[in-house]
């Protein structure tokens, strides 16, 4: 909780294009970025594993599996943002 207490600044949310969801897909379709979505999904599934298996601070741990998994939908939904269906299709 300590954690949520600091301050963090406020940034402005960056104006995103189609440009640059289409960017994101490229990226994504890449080797590299096959790797990160990979990983990413490792993580979604090893926070959701450690929420169920847990029986200390349950709360906690489901909490932070579903914060993972949102942050990875929202890089999900910035590339999907591109508006091309046939490049989603390939992610």
């Amino acid at each position: 909780m300590w954690v949520f207490a600091r301050y963090q600044q406020w940034t402005d949310e960056p104006d995103w294009t189609k440009e640059d969801g289409a960017s994101l897909t490229r990226f994504l379709s890449s080797r590299a970025g096959v790797k990160l979505k990979a990983s990413l999904l490792n993580g979604v599934l090893r926070q959701q594993n450690s929420a169920c298996i847990n029986e200390n601070n349950v709360d906690r741990h489901v909490g932070y599996a579903n914060g993972f998994r949102g942050c990875v939908s929202h890089i999900e939904g910035l590339a999907q943002s591109s508006g091309s269906d046939e490049e989603m299709h390939e992610l």
